[in-house]
């Protein structure tokens, strides 16, 4: 009985590294080029006539020289500046 706890704990501490260093792959080599554009329009009749046409830019999670490099942030630039 006691063998079999001792594998249960191997196998689920096992399966914990594997889900830990999944997420660390993921994170540094998967999510960084997942970018995304999403375009929102905006009613308020309480804004100034002026601001119709106005874009805003927002972009976020950017993790500059510890995940995207110089190359991916041209490329987020390159983007914002064609919207």
């Amino acid at each position: 009985m006691k063998k079999e706890k001792k594998h249960t704990g191997i196998k689920i501490l096992f399966v914990f590294i594997i889900i830990v260093i999944g997420i660390y792959l993921y994170g540094r080599y998967i999510n960084p080029y997942n970018f995304t554009v999403k375009e929102r329009a905006i009613y308020d009749e309480l804004l100034p006539e002026n601001f119709n046409g106005l874009k805003i830019a927002h972009f976020s999670d950017l993790h500059f020289m510890r995940t995207t490099k110089e190359e991916q942030l041209k490329k987020v630039v390159n983007e914002l500046n064609k919207l």
